[in-house]
């Protein structure tokens, strides 16, 4: 299940039979993937016995105003909750003065300024 505000992003995924070590959450460029892999020997009580595998796999995109660097996970009552913070936008049509570095060629370890 997926949450968005204008604050974060959210995804909580039902994970309860899955344990921590079976479940893997990589960030690569701004996708997401999430999977959990389950491998249970049992046994039928007459000498005999079974394997149950059970595996997922989700892949998502985050949301352009999501910084991937801030992306968190975390383990709680069987749910894998991932979240995120969105960042600010900026407002269209509002004027900001935006600094220029003056760099000397020489390659000159002098303080530079700001020229506005």
């Amino acid at each position: 299940m997926q949450y968005e505000s204008d604050r974060s992003f959210a995804l909580s995924l039902d994970t309860s039979e899955f344990s921590p070590e079976e479940l893997s959450v990589k960030q690569v460029g701004r996708k997401l993937r999430v999977s959990g892999r389950t491998e249970k020997k049992q046994e039928d009580g007459k000498g005999s016995y079974f394997y149950r595998c059970q595996e997922f796999r989700q892949e998502l995109d985050l949301p352009d105003d999501v910084d991937p660097q801030t992306v968190t996970c975390s383990l709680v009552d069987g749910r894998l909750q991932i979240q995120a913070p969105r960042e600010k936008r900026q407002s269209d049509g509002k004027e900001r003065i935006v600094p220029i570095n003056v760099k000397t060629v020489c390659g000159d370890a002098s303080p530079r300024r700001d020229i506005r």
